[in-house]
């Protein structure tokens, strides 16, 4: 009985822990939503290259420029305040001239055809596809959020069968933790193996901060994976 007590306790203290690396990003899954309103708008210019409508090669070298400017940020090596500032110096008026075009486009193409899609799309969603000029920590397409989308639909069927309600929710955590790693570049193994030690020896609920992984890695720094997961 006493070891299972202990075993819901470290259950519970895994929930909890999760429960808190959730809120903490809820402000960063906001934002993945809207890279994905921009990523969809990229997948109507390439719509407009493969119609062939000449119409549209304003708007694709405009965004091709503003690809350039996030390019000059890398290279350079800029923080996110940095980059806010260059964007704010050379994507800011590109996407001026940007939605002019649009407007100016907007009676001149059909609803239903690709040009006309994609400027539909654009100018209902403009707040939204441009937001990530007033935030450098935002990227402005949405290759990412991409990639972690696909490793739900690689495993979709497989989480089908956890045994049981109570199996799918310790599975949901587990794997939680283990994407919560992966995007702070810690090896999964190392930070489980010490935050169920901590949490089995009698960590203190005020402190459960420390165990976000964020937290924990500047205590761990030899955790770090210096190779990006692809």
């Amino acid at each position: 009985m006493l070891a299972q007590d202990r075993t819901d306790d470290v259950v519970t203290g895994v929930v909890t822990l999760v429960d808190e690396i959730i809120e903490r990003h809820v402000e960063q899954m906001r934002d993945a939503f809207l890279k994905r309103a921009r990523d969809l708008y990229g997948r109507h210019s390439e719509k407009l290259s493969d119609a062939q409508d000449l119409r549209a090669l304003p708007a694709v070298a405009q965004i091709r420029a503003l690809y350039r400017v996030e390019r000059e940020a890398k290279d350079r090596g800029l923080d996110a305040e940095a980059r806010r500032v260059l964007r704010e110096e050379k994507a800011r008026p590109l996407l001026a001239e940007l939605h002019d075009w649009l407007d100016a486009m907007a009676p001149r193409a059909t609803p239903k055809s690709p040009l006309g899609q994609a400027i539909a799309y654009a100018r209902k969603r403009w707040p939204a596809l441009t937001r990530y000029v007033d935030d450098g920590r935002l990227e402005i397409d949405n290759g990412q959020v991409e990639r972690l989308i696909r490793l739900v639909a690689l495993g979709r069927k497989n989480f089908l069968f956890a045994g049981s309600d109570a199996g799918a929710h310790r599975a949901a955590v587990a794997y939680t933790v283990m994407a919560s790693c992966t995007l702070h570049e810690i090896d999964p193994w190392a930070y489980v193996k010490d935050v169920l030690e901590k949490i089995v020896g009698g960590w203190p609920q005020r402190e459960l901060d420390r165990l976000l992984p964020d937290r924990w890695l500047e205590e761990h720094p030899a955790a770090l994976r210096h190779v990006r997961p692809a």
